[in-house]
């Protein structure tokens, strides 16, 4: 099901991460994040006149210029809050010439230098049309007026224009009062993670329309998601389909790649694939059949293909013997299944997958070439944020703790499984040599490595 890999012990540097960790400050203190945090709910009313005195003392979270008060639910500068509303109200368009992360400042007159970005900074930061417009620490009478005039032009539109208009308009921002803010808050505590989990994200993105253009396909439809069942043969396509994508974010993350010899780069390539895809494959399970239990019935690949162990006659049929292949089938399936019995209780977020994935690459790096402290520190800093998401989770160092630790597990039993895995898919390519190899994809990986 998978392109196989060889194993090794996992390593990481407890030392070195307890000296980043105890440099590390979990509680962030700063008011732009208490911002964002209490940003989630609008449905009451958070954002009342505590914020609005200490909004007297913080930046513009769009421009960094001192803010005015609070506008829209976020305290702002009024040239912001004033560009937000028109851009609204009048459901503007912007177009960014650049990556969509120009630097929205205001200085030497960049705050106007890209009003798509400045808008999408605007949402980022939480302003919601909805919100209440005024909420002023000067000029009392003046705001008040002003409040019940605007008030009065604003509330017939008050719910076309946070959905309406902002739907019609399709940014990527829309409904981003609570989905942005906490992407943004994510960039802010966790940034190397949230990295990876849009790599991964790409990844499923470009396997999904590998998949949609294969013919015959199977689909069925689950809690309203389309899931498709595939043959061996179609997986193989989809996973070589995405080698590409894959080296990309290998490559960047570590540009050294290029300069290893040719068998040091296949094998860094196929073990992080390897592990990584272990872990993924199991937490998409458990996303669309969190009931099951061990034995598992059913697998999920490549984020929406299903892989039944009542349906494995068609998964294999592209293969001769398919009653052999079958039995091979079966063992990759209970090994799946210890990785999905130890994920179920966890409840493990995307994030924390992520971050997992991570470790997991430094780890499968420092395997075949010795880390720079710069490398190091780039995994320590995964580290750091797995224990800073458990202690968000958590209420005491001990639960904190607890559950740290069984993350830790997580990467060795995924270990564990990989070897038997391993084993399963020699087996299967020393008996039935001839077929569709579990492994194919490694050639392809090679081939693209030598260009």
């Amino acid at each position: 099901m998978l392109s196989s890999s060889s194993s090794s012990s996992s390593s990481y540097s407890p030392s070195s991460f307890s000296s980043s960790l105890s440099n590390t400050q979990l509680h962030n203190d700063n008011f732009s994040s208490q911002m964002l945090i209490s940003g989630f709910d609008h449905t009451n009313s958070q954002f009342s006149a505590p914020i609005s005195n200490v909004s007297a003392s913080v930046p513009c979270p769009v421009c960094s210029e001192p803010s005015n008060g609070t506008f829209f639910g976020v305290p702002t500068c009024r040239a912001c809050s004033s560009f937000f509303r028109r851009s609204v109200l009048d459901k503007r368009k912007y177009l960014c010439r650049k990556a969509n992360n120009c630097a929205i400042i205001n200085k030497e007159g960049m705050r106007n230098s890209c009003r798509a970005c400045r808008l999408k900074r605007c949402f980022g930061v939480g302003m919601d049309i909805s919100q209440k417009h005024f909420k002023n620490h000067a000029q009392p009478e003046k705001i008040a007026k002003k409040s019940e005039n605007l008030e009065k032009i604003i509330a017939p539109q008050k719910i076309i224009c946070s959905l309406s208009a902002l739907s019609e308009a399709k940014m990527e921002f829309v409904n981003v009062s609570g989905e942005n803010a906490l992407k943004m808050n994510m960039s802010l505590n966790f940034p190397n993670s949230l990295k990876f989990m849009q790599y991964f994200r790409n990844i499923d993105n470009g396997q999904r329309a590998l998949v949609s253009v294969l013919e015959g396909t199977r689909k069925i439809i689950l809690d309203a998601q389309q899931l498709h069942l595939i043959r061996h043969d179609e997986h193989t396509q989809i996973k070589r389909g995405c080698v590409v994508l894959l080296l990309e974010h290998i490559r960047e993350q570590f540009p050294q790649l290029d300069e290893q010899p040719t068998e040091i780069k296949i094998g860094i390539v196929k073990n992080y694939t390897f592990q990584a895809e272990i872990l993924r494959i199991c937490f998409s399970t458990l996303k669309f059949f969190p009931w099951q239990n061990v034995p598992i019935k059913n697998l999920v690949l490549n984020g929406c293909c299903l892989v039944s162990t009542d349906e494995l006659d068609y998964f294999f049929s592209s293969h001769e013997s398919v009653n052999e292949m079958k039995k091979y089938g079966l063992a990759c399936m209970e090994s799946f299944g210890v990785i999905v019995s130890r994920l179920k209780p966890l409840n493990l977020s995307e994030l924390e997958l992520s971050a997992l994935n991570g470790i997991q690459f430094w780890n499968y790096i420092e395997r075949f070439v010795p880390l720079s402290d710069q490398q190091k520190a780039y995994r320590n800093a995964f580290f750091v944020e797995l224990h800073a998401m458990a202690a968000q989770n958590k209420g005491n160092m001990a639960e904190i703790g607890i559950r740290f630790g069984l993350l830790m597990n997580l990467l060795l039993d995924t270990l564990n499984v990989a070897s038997e895995l391993i084993e399963t898919f020699a087996m299967a390519d020393i008996f039935f040599p001839s077929e569709h190899s579990f492994c194919s994809p490694v050639a392809v990986v090679g081939a693209l490595l030598n260009r």
